[in-house]
């Protein structure tokens, strides 16, 4: 039986323990990925995990301003549709490419999200993904969504 690459993802530190229930031995990769540095350093004491990513990888802006764009382009277009109907002014709602805040930073993190998560999994060959902690989040529900969308097996 081949040995199989896992990602675990651990978003806060007090879920941490939850990793000493897994079988290390099944798996040939296993990679911790987190953004709270707390996670890193107590991994760090066990010395359990190897391999350790950021979940949300620095991407520069200019790499997905062109997709964002795209989003409030489509967006703009539909308010320009409500616009027609007399109840708002065109200054009053359309959106703008300024990211700061708002649906435009929502969007641009989400994009961000999506191609750190898509990075991760390509670069360590994973196969399987074990989500530690809450699932109510955005960057869960992304990481399921992509999990799903390429046949990568989720363990609770």
């Amino acid at each position: 039986m081949e040995k199989e690459n896992i990602l675990l993802v651990c978003l806060n530190v007090k879920d941490f323990d939850k990793i000493n229930r897994l079988n290390f031995v099944t798996y040939n990769n296993i990679v911790l990925a987190s953004d709270d540095l707390r996670v890193y350093e107590k991994n760090k004491n066990f010395g359990l995990i190897k391999n350790f990513t950021f979940l949300q990888k620095p991407i520069p802006y200019t790499k997905v301003s062109l997709s964002i764009k795209k989003m409030i382009d489509e967006v703009n277009l539909y308010l320009d549709c409500v616009v027609d109907h007399g109840f708002f002014k065109k200054n009053e709602i359309f959106w703008t490419y300024h990211i700061e805040g708002g649906y435009n930073q929502i969007l641009q993190e989400t994009a961000l999200a999506i191609e750190s998560i898509y990075s991760i999994i390509d670069k360590h060959k994973i196969n399987k993904i074990y989500i530690i902690g809450s699932k109510n989040l955005l960057l869960v529900k992304i990481i399921e969504k992509i999990a799903f969308k390429m046949n990568i097996e989720l363990l609770s």
